[in-house]
């Protein structure tokens, strides 16, 4: 399928398994340059080769890790100076850890948000400066169905996706004037190691 993005710049975080690897095997089929980021060096750089050699290209990996400001930007810095730009932002890095509310303490709350919540809004923030400029780009936030189907096993994951939801409406109402999209993606199940 040609969906005219050969050539574009694509960031994918949260790269290197599931979903992100996904989307780097189609933004590279599509003939598009690609970087993935992820904390463990040693899958990401596998992850980047398999991609690589799949689809006759190189995939860049950036080893970061995405819960802090610091480590986004480092990341994001890094993607531009490897791909030239960044055209499409697939924010997609944090997995949420479930559990029996009253069982959850305030660090894991605050350790999960900071990957999944802050870590998208984070790279929004650092990547829409450099759309602007460049006269437009793409922002897709993978968010989890949990968003609108609450369970109260998965309470930190179900408000961090609806806080989420809210973040990717208001900020493509923002965005828009400048030629930038933002969309939400909300897979269902999918078949990973999770």
């Amino acid at each position: 399928m040609d969906l005219q993005l050969r050539n574009k710049t694509v960031l994918i975080t949260g790269g290197s398994a599931g979903i992100g690897l996904a989307c780097a095997h189609l933004f590279a089929a599509e003939g598009c340059s690609v970087a993935i980021v992820a904390r463990e060096p040693d899958r990401l750089a596998t992850a980047a080769r398999l991609v690589g050699e799949k689809h006759g290209t190189q995939v860049h990996a950036i080893a970061a890790d995405l819960a802090s400001l610091a480590g986004i930007e480092t990341a994001i810095d890094a993607a531009v100076g490897k791909l030239g730009r960044i055209d499409v932002l697939v924010n997609n890095a944090g997995s949420i850890r479930a559990g029996a509310f009253l069982d959850i303490p305030d660090a894991q709350w605050i350790e999960d948000w900071n990957l999944k919540v802050l870590g998208y809004v984070r790279a929004a923030r650092h990547v829409l400066p450099m759309m602007i400029r460049q006269g437009g780009g793409r922002i897709v936030n993978v968010i989890g169905t949990a968003a609108r189907q609450a369970n109260p096993n998965y309470l930190v994951g179900g408000a961090a996706n609806a806080a989420l939801v809210h973040f990717t409406k208001g900020l493509s109402e923002v965005a828009a004037k400048d030629g930038i999209f933002v969309k939400a993606a909300s897979p269902g199940a999918v078949q990973t190691e999770r």
